[in-house]
């Protein structure tokens, strides 16, 4: 979903410098949410399960220390190496795409320091969460048109005075009428890593998008 130059700057481990001014927006949510101690992340697995008829599991084993992603689908499980998808098969190409596009949800926060949108902090705005108007600060991910699988996305997010994410706007291609609206909730600690456990479309209950099966390894 996102940029193949987002998990070259995780292998790489250039994770605080990809943003040269500490006290940007992008930064702050980042570091609010552990990107400072993710060089100290071995392992992490999670599946990501979508609410569809028929419904969409995927389970990933991301091991960072050998650059590989084990995606487990169907009942079938197929690996590969990170610093080789520029090469790969179809076949791989389109676990990678996967893969970023499930990532991209589980660590949002660090996605926007690890690449290259444009961040633009709107200030405070009033928003409808859960049956109630709430102000909350808005800033608006843009990426360049011309990278990743789904180039020019744009994405609205929604944060608290602790940094804490309650909701996202996806606007495919920039586009200026209303996207696909997202609720975050249930934030849980996974190790040092903040991530968001389920997704909610506006005003629904039942979570759309779910993060199952969260493991984390961390380095001595």
């Amino acid at each position: 979903m996102k940029p193949t130059t987002l998990l070259l700057l995780v292998i790489v481990s250039i994770f605080t410098s990809a943003r040269s001014h500490a006290e940007s927006p992008e930064l702050i949510l980042a570091n609010a949410h552990g990107l400072s101690d993710w060089n100290k992340v071995e392992t992490l697995q999670f599946t990501f399960y979508v609410a569809r008829k028929p419904p969409v599991s995927r389970t990933w084993l991301w091991n960072l220390s050998e650059n590989s992603v084990t995606r487990t689908a169907g009942g079938e499980s197929r690996t590969i190496q990170l610093q080789d998808i520029e090469t790969g098969n179809e076949a791989d190409t389109d676990v990678h795409k996967q893969f970023i596009n499930d990532t991209f949800w589980l660590l949002f926060p660090f996605s926007i320091a690890w690449s290259s949108p444009q961040v633009t902090d709107h200030g405070e705005v009033t928003i409808e969460l859960n049956g109630e108007t709430t102000k909350l600060r808005k800033l608006t991910a843009l990426w360049p048109s011309d990278e990743g699988y789904t180039p020019g996305d744009a994405y609205d997010i929604f944060i608290d005075e602790e940094q804490k994410i309650h909701a996202w706007n996806f606007r495919k291609a920039n586009r200026k009428k209303k996207g696909r609206f997202f609720e975050w909730k249930d934030p849980k600690d996974l190790g040092p890593i903040r991530i968001y456990e389920s997704y909610h479309r506006q005003g629904e209950t039942t979570p759309m998008i779910q993060m199952k099966d969260l493991k984390i390894t961390l380095a001595d």
